[in-house]
């Protein structure tokens, strides 16, 4: 369904999603869901008739310029057309690295924590769960309990 709606736009839109949208990236990475937009806010693009998710970090408005099968991949090539980056959110973009989702941030975070640089205004409860979540992602449980005590 999604090359047939792409050869038909002849356009697509590429999202840099922020870190608060993990569950939009499993959404659309499953065959089943992938070309449901229904559940996920977004609206059409008046001028290339995309469908574009809200609250984003960025999106990268391309072309179709050629597409190429690979196995059971199909490929698509695009000529971006124009960039955006100021589309509303807050939040840092999410990163996919090692079979987990993070943010950008998460590295001079957990490097903060451990210098003993983080600001007291900084330590909050939510930063608190980050961190632990943070080690037991990148250390496992029992590696990574110890270093959240």
């Amino acid at each position: 369904m999604f090359s047939s709606i792409l050869k038909k736009t002849n356009s697509f839109a590429v999202h840099i999603l922020s870190s608060k949208q993990a569950a939009h990236a499993s959404h659309f990475s499953s065959p089943s869901t992938q070309s449901s937009f229904e559940l996920v806010p977004h609206h059409i693009d008046p001028i290339s008739k995309c469908p574009i998710l809200d609250e984003v970090v960025g999106i990268i408005h391309c072309k179709l310029h050629s597409s190429q099968i690979f196995g059971d991949h199909e490929v698509y090539y695009g000529k971006v057309i124009q960039c955006q980056t100021d589309v509303g959110t807050l939040h840092g973009p999410l990163l996919y690295h090692d079979k987990n989702y993070r943010s950008i941030g998460d590295e001079v975070f957990l490097t903060k924590f451990e210098m003993a640089t983080l600001g007291l205004e900084e330590w909050t409860h939510e930063s608190h769960l980050r961190m632990a979540i943070l080690y037991l992602m990148d250390y496992g449980w029992e590696e990574g309990l110890p270093r959240i005590w």
